[in-house]
């Protein structure tokens, strides 16, 4: 039972700010990091570091930072043998970071845009495996990759971020999870309604439409409240996140795939769903306790102590 990653890496430029900069202002940086990320990658490594057998499917460039990301992945025991590397450079985000930790991220896919759904098939996806995708590389190779894997009778989960601006015609077809933040369900919500603008619907009628017109599990990432999932069956089911003190919340970019990683993580390891999702809330709010996305992933671990309240930390941010 694996948990197969197909998605992106990207080499991080972080940049730590007092304040974002209004248009045309230029402003200096606190401090400056580069770490790997990229959601592909680091849902790879919050499921790895949860317990699972992890397989990262990408690509990278013939550079350092490529380079980087292979030795990083294999330190973690990710089967890194399906990525590719690529005549393109590494992808980059630029990612500014102001004081109270919210983010604002500029990317360029660079190699992300030449990863491939046949590299997926020949990883061998059975039945037992888990396959988790996400929104940053071609979208056409996405519905590929989805299609594949249900066909082989594989566990799959759509990670809707970033959203897309058009919803390709095919791409909720194979996914049997579809997790969001409540920015892209409402997008989605919107896509299925036809409304032309954003509507004020509780995010529990998004969830419902959603489930029952693309058939697939609906988990609605909530912040500060956890998350919440509209199942296939009509039961419901509320994960609540860990509590954290505003003071302590230092940067939640990372927030989003720690959740979706873990997520991922416990069904391949046949948790029931509201184990899954309760251990993906608590791994989702300990990735805001620290900088970075990778840096901050959490182990099964520290997901454990926080859940036994062994964890001493006090709003997250998934």
């Amino acid at each position: 039972m694996r948990v197969i990653i197909f998605g992106s890496m990207n080499t991080d430029l972080c940049y730590q700010l007092d304040a974002f900069p209004r248009a045309g202002e230029t402003i200096s940086a606190l401090s400056f990091n580069i770490l790997n990320g990229g959601k592909g990658a680091n849902q790879a490594i919050s499921a790895a570091r949860c317990g699972a057998k992890a397989v990262m499917i990408g690509a990278v460039g013939h550079d350092e930072y490529g380079q980087s990301h292979i030795n990083t992945l294999h330190h973690e025991n990710i089967d890194t043998s399906h990525i590719q590397r690529v005549d393109a450079p590494t992808g980059i985000a630029n990612i500014y970071i102001d004081k109270h930790g919210q983010n604002n991220i500029v990317l360029n896919a660079g190699a992300n845009a030449l990863c491939r759904a046949a590299q997926l098939k020949q990883s061998e996806v059975t039945a037992e495996d888990v396959v988790i995708v996400q929104m940053e590389v071609a979208h056409g190779e996405i519905i590929a990759a989805l299609q594949h894997a249900k066909a082989q009778g594989a566990t799959t989960i759509l990670n809707l971020a970033p959203v897309p601006k058009i919803f390709p015609e095919d791409l909720f077809d194979h996914v049997d999870y579809l997790i969001a933040n409540e920015l892209e369900a409402l997008a989605v919500y919107n896509y299925i309604s036809g409304a032309q603008q954003r509507e004020v619907v509780p995010y529990t009628a998004q969830a419902k439409l959603i489930s029952e017109s693309l058939q697939c599990h609906c988990i609605i990432t909530r912040g500060a409240q956890g998350a919440y999932a509209q199942m296939m069956q009509g039961n419901t089911i509320n994960a609540d996140a860990m509590p954290i003190n505003a003071q302590d919340l230092i940067d939640t970019t990372g927030a989003g795939d720690s959740f979706s990683g873990a997520f991922a993580a416990a069904l391949s390891l046949q948790q029931p769903v509201e184990l899954a999702l309760k251990f993906a809330a608590y791994a989702g709010s300990l990735a805001c306790l620290k900088l970075g996305a990778q840096t901050a992933l959490p182990t099964a671990a520290d997901v454990t102590d926080a859940l036994q309240g062994n964890q001493t930390v006090h709003t997250a941010s998934i």
